[in-house]
């Protein structure tokens, strides 16, 4: 009988960290706003492997109005995947 550990005593696999917002922005550009075309940042939310993406035009609209944070006319904030892709992925594609 040897001294290794057998398989039932193996360790779990560790969960994969999700990635990191600057990192994939630091790649990537941040996408376009689907309503409006115009430029999106990252408003900080993360969940998992997606980050929220806010339109820079509704953002500054909102700061005017101040009172009324959202108006009917403002874009939706966005989740966009920042996985970074797999060389099996990126090969699909």
């Amino acid at each position: 009988m040897s001294d290794s550990p057998s398989l039932a005593w193996a360790e779990p696999p560790d969960e994969p960290e999700p990635p990191d917002l600057a990192d994939w922005l630091a790649h990537n550009n941040a996408p376009k706003c689907p309503e409006c075309w115009g430029k999106t940042v990252a408003t900080g939310e993360q969940s998992g492997d997606e980050a929220q993406f806010a339109c820079v035009r509704s953002l500054r609209n909102r700061k005017q109005r101040k009172r009324q944070k959202f108006s009917p006319f403002d874009c939706l904030s966005r989740w966009v995947n920042i996985r970074p892709l797999s060389l099996a992925e990126r090969e699909e594609e």
